[in-house]
């Protein structure tokens, strides 16, 4: 099954080359995540302001996020939504924690109409993933890239 993907931000993984506002997304993206953030960022929100980001600030990206979706997607051409969080990697059938994703979606359905969404946590993978940003998944996908091509 395919599944949509709306990009809310992108970034250069290139220290190098990023730009301010590669980094502002870096900042978003590690805030999301739960990851420790580098300095601060400036996130641009759907209102025109800019809210600022830092280690203090982090536990608002979610509502942030959830903000420019409601804002970018035509939510009025649906009807009553199901929003189902995609299992991280050590999301199994055995896992008590729920997805990291989660969070997103009550976010998101906390901001659309009321009874527009309804989060249904039902995914999970049959056994524990190796995650994406792990040294051996990287191993994994620069093997199966090079014996593709």
């Amino acid at each position: 099954m395919a599944l949509k993907v709306f990009s809310c931000c992108s970034y250069s993984t290139l220290f190098e080359t990023r730009t301010r506002e590669e980094w502002n997304a870096l900042q978003f993206v590690r805030a999301i995540k739960g990851r420790p953030l580098r300095g601060y960022a400036r996130v641009p929100l759907p209102d025109g302001t800019r809210a600022y980001l830092d280690q203090s600030t982090a536990a608002s990206a979610p509502g942030w996020f959830a903000q420019m979706a409601a804002q970018r997607i035509t939510w009025n051409r649906a009807g009553e939504l199901a929003l189902t969080p995609i299992p991280d990697a050590a999301c199994d059938i055995a896992s008590v924690a729920p997805p990291k994703t989660r969070v997103l979606a009550d976010a998101l359905a906390a901001t659309l109409p009321p009874h527009k969404a309804a989060v249904l946590d039902v995914l999970r993978w049959h056994e524990r993933m190796v995650p994406l940003t792990s040294a051996s998944a990287r191993a994994i996908r620069r093997s199966s890239i090079a014996t593709c091509a």
